[in-house]
């Protein structure tokens, strides 16, 4: 039978030091080749502008491989709705057998992607880091920080947003955290960092100043 497992579910299991273990041995295994990853698959939609995400891949020898679904669209926000949405399908290696459904809603995704910029700021960032500079104020702008815990001896941020109104809530969110935030008029702004996240789309160049010996995880 196949189990399907919700959200809550999920979130309460994963421990976001241990997954930032194993997504280390993912990315040695990768480097190994360990792992097997086809091309992804992608979809691209306009009005709305949207995307959907199709990765799928398994470390040789393990009892499962997975089949990833993320969707992408931006737009959803004017009207309340989640931007992102997504769900994993949990096989059986031995006889392709569907075995879990993981309605995650795109947080394995987001908590993936945040570990592996905590996992490049600890081998790559500078000794020193005074400052993170965040241009953006969604999921991955809080994601990114507090996955960078234990990793950068840092609370000192500076963002940037598009909207001054989500500049505020995400200063009032992470100083709730222990942050001291301030707002940026202008993304050049953020130069005086050391380690700068950038987790907003763009079609345009937002980041036009970087210091020498500046991490910037994009």
């Amino acid at each position: 039978m196949v189990r399907v497992v919700e959200l809550a579910e999920i979130q309460a299991a994963v421990d976001p030091f241990v997954a930032r273990i194993s997504l280390a041995e993912g990315f040695k295994a990768f480097s190994r080749g360990e792992a097997v990853l086809p091309e992804v698959g992608e979809l691209t939609f306009k009005d709305p502008d949207g995307e959907a995400h199709v990765k799928l891949g398994h470390i040789r020898g393990d009892r499962f491989f997975v089949i990833k679904i993320a969707t992408g669209f931006y737009e959803n926000v004017r009207n309340g709705q989640p931007a992102q949405d997504g769900a994993l399908l949990v096989h059986e290696r031995a006889t392709g057998q569907l075995s879990h459904v993981l309605l995650d809603h795109g947080w394995l995704t987001d908590l993936r992607t945040a570990l592996a910029g905590a996992l490049v700021a600890e081998r790559l960032a500078p000794a020193r880091v005074d400052c993170i500079g965040i241009i953006g104020t969604g999921t991955q702008a809080r994601l990114q920080v507090t996955c960078l815990d234990g990793v950068i001896n840092c609370r000192r941020l500076r963002v940037w947003g598009r909207s001054p109104d989500h500049a505020r809530n995400y200063v009032n969110e992470l100083s709730s955290q222990g942050y001291e935030v301030t707002i940026a008029a202008d993304p050049d702004e953020l130069a005086e960092c050391q380690l700068i996240i950038t987790t907003t789309p763009s079609a345009t160049p937002l980041l036009h100043r970087v210091n020498p010996g500046t991490h910037v995880t994009c």
